[in-house]
């Protein structure tokens, strides 16, 4: 680390808009499981049933937080701070699909709230109609 942390630094300095790309790269991986732009049928990680159902899952649990902060629902708190804080590490370092499944229990609870909040909305668009 002493060896590595100066090279990573002067890294930083000389790319800085490498950086960025590659974080923001990371980001999508990490919430979506898409790292190439070209997406095969494969069953795998990379194949694009897996990224379907990562991405849906991942905007589900958004959206259940989003609608958590709005309605102020204190009991999300937990789950939103695992959320935002747990995989900024791997936004910076690296991204690996694996390193997501410590907070897939939170994601899951999130986007099983979102889904249920877009019932409920659905069911009151309909009451009123």
């Amino acid at each position: 680390m002493t060896e590595k942390g100066p090279e990573a630094v002067d890294f930083l300095k000389r790319h800085p808009g490498h950086f960025v790309a590659l974080t923001v790269r990371r980001i999508v991986y990490v919430w979506t499981g898409i790292w190439d732009k070209r997406l095969t049928w494969r069953l795998d990680e990379t194949g694009i049933l897996h990224v379907i159902l990562f991405t849906g899952i991942s905007i589900l649990a958004l959206w259940g937080l989003w609608r958590g902060i709005r309605g102020r629902n204190s009991n999300l708190v937990p789950l939103a701070i695992l959320l935002v804080f747990f995989p900024v590490v791997y936004y910076i370092t690296h991204a690996d699909v694996r390193y997501r499944h410590p907070i897939d229990p939170a994601i899951v609870i999130l986007a099983t709230y979102g889904g249920l909040q877009l019932r409920n909305k659905q069911e009151e668009e309909v009451q009123t109609a």
